[in-house]
């Protein structure tokens, strides 16, 4: 067999990267975030370009380095959301689980439960772990979509005594 040399293989991956090949760029951003290199502001400048042409694997990724302050960016979580929410609009399963819990939480979003609890129910049913935990945290009805507000009751039927002036 033929043994993995990831240094001798590295030129390589820039040549196809620097020529636009998209496996090339994604296997030199997991190189540097994930292998010998650790160098995550090169992974995260690949990552932005993968984004800017709409791969929403990369727009997941980047949402990443955003929302932890890593690889040479602020932390903005707004900006996060936005590209978790782009990732998540083409299906990519842990996208719409992250953007679940941002609408859940607030997080660079305005919180809406009951969208958070579409993505997060888009993402189970591709089997994220993640957001089935998220999921089943949430009310039965709200898990349901079901937004109809129960009708107050009377006091008589709450056995309380009604306010009298």
């Amino acid at each position: 067999g033929v043994v993995a040399d990831r240094a001798a293989a590295l030129p390589h991956f820039h040549q196809a990267a620097e020529q636009g090949e998209v496996h090339a760029m994604y296997a030199l951003a997991r190189f540097y975030t994930d292998g010998m290199g650790k160098e995550e502001a090169m992974a995260a400048q690949l990552y932005t370009q993968l984004a800017a042409q709409g791969e929403a694997e990369a727009q997941y990724r980047l949402a990443r380095f955003y929302a932890l302050g890593k690889g040479g960016m602020s932390q903005d979580h707004a900006t996060a959301a936005r590209l978790w929410r782009l990732a998540a609009e083409q299906s990519l399963g842990p996208a719409q689980s992250a953007f679940g819990i941002c609408l859940m939480q607030g997080t660079g979003v305005t919180p809406d439960i009951y969208a958070a609890a579409r993505f997060l129910r888009l993402a189970a049913n591709q089997d994220v772990a993640e957001a089935r935990y998220w999921l089943n945290r949430l009310p039965a009805r709200v898990r349901q979509g079901r937004r109809e507000v129960p009708p107050p009751r009377a006091p008589h039927e709450a056995h309380e005594k009604p306010f009298i002036f």
